[in-house]
């Protein structure tokens, strides 16, 4: 997700008085550094990746349900849904540290856009090139769309991220715009948001559409999640951490529950209420962002330089996992038959695999702009 963090080369683009995206360490409109927003970008390039290695555990494709069996909801699924249904919160999670960032700040809209703008084309291009001749000429992948398709559709399933991330940033001036107006406009705005996208749930609920948010006309949506970081950001330190988590915890049950009853009247799994705007995402997601800036106070100073680090790698990991998972993994997960292993194996590997890609292509000074 991924996403998602921003590359590293947009910090070198901007002034140490002035350095904030929604990809390394941050400093707020105070000066001083946030280290929930590391830890919030970690978590959810931890979630990432966990719901790409889950998944064909989640569609009964490892191990495989004989084609003349029903679907087995057995307790390898089960465990696989579990992981599943806590990595849910991962994309919502991005925009909104986006927006606790962004909004906040005052500044000209040409030199934002043209920062931002770059920040995002340059590595979409390069990823979109490289995810092209990878899938078209090395893997054979019939997946991979032509040429042509582009912009429409994006190189490889996981590069859509930048596409919503590119609208958010074009819209972020004016958010700001509301944002700045205090509390009853940024109420009633996402008032109007919630509305809107319980409708949108509603309508994919009705036709059937399990897709999570991944297609174009979601894309406008995500531009509530950037507005609700910014408003959550003002409650910092007013929720108990306890119940930010027991409220993550609630609505991660209430997801397995909702997939499990209603894969269960399909007869297969289903997403449906995995979306990135299904109510109980969502409030996973508010969440998990308290709960995690929450607990990012609370870490020590060693533990803060580490989350730090892991963050400064965090777009790496998201760009280039796929090819782990493939390599790395790959069929291998057919190994990983006891559920827990799928967690602890599959997800470590993809994990430390990609941050030792990305921390490579961080060192090489051609490559560094592009994670």
């Amino acid at each position: 997700m991924g996403v998602l963090p921003m590359p590293a080369g947009l910090q070198e683009r901007q002034s140490a008085e002035a350095a904030v995206s929604d990809a390394a360490p941050e400093r707020n409109h105070q000066g001083s550094y946030w280290p929930g927003g590391d830890s919030i970008k970690v978590a959810a390039m931890l979630m990432v990746v966990g719901i790409h290695v889950i998944s064909p555990h989640f569609f009964g494709q490892i191990p495989a349900t004989p084609p003349d069996q029903p679907f087995r909801f057995d307790i390898h699924w089960w465990v696989a849904t579990a992981i599943d249904s806590l990595c849910r919160s991962s994309v919502p999670l991005f925009f909104m540290a986006s927006g606790a960032l962004l909004l906040p700040r005052a500044e000209p809209i040409g030199a934002f856009l043209r920062k931002r703008f770059v920040a995002v084309v340059v590595p979409m291009a390069a990823w979109s090139g490289f995810y092209l001749v990878w899938g078209h000429q090395i893997i054979h992948f019939a997946g991979t769309p032509p040429l042509s398709a582009l912009p429409r559709q994006p190189a490889f399933f996981h590069l859509w991220f930048l596409y919503p991330l590119l609208l958010s940033y074009l819209a972020m001036p004016l958010m700001r715009a509301v944002f700045a107006q205090g509390g009853r406009l940024v109420g009633y705005a996402l008032v109007l948001w919630g509305l809107a996208a319980a409708w949108m749930f509603a309508g994919n609920l009705a036709t059937g559409n399990a897709e999570p948010g991944v297609l174009w006309p979601d894309y406008p949506y995500y531009l509530g999640y950037v507005l609700l970081g910014g408003a959550l950001a003002r409650l910092r330190g007013s929720i108990p951490l306890w119940a930010a988590g027991g409220l993550f915890g609630l609505s991660a049950a209430v997801t397995l529950l909702l997939t499990y009853v209603w894969s269960a009247r399909l007869g297969t799994a289903s997403e449906q209420f995995m979306g990135y705007f299904a109510p109980n995402v969502a409030a996973g997601a508010m969440a998990a962002f308290l709960a995690l800036d929450g607990l990012s106070r609370r870490l020590g100073r060693a533990a803060q330089a580490l989350i730090r680090f892991l963050g400064s790698l965090s777009f790496g990991v998201y760009a280039v996992h796929p090819v782990v998972i493939l390599y790395l993994i790959g069929d291998t997960r057919n190994w990983f038959a006891n559920p827990s292993l799928i967690a602890l194996a599959g997800i470590a590997t993809v994990v430390l695999g990609s941050g030792a890609i990305a921390f490579v292509l961080s060192r090489i000074p051609l490559l560094r702009r592009l994670v």
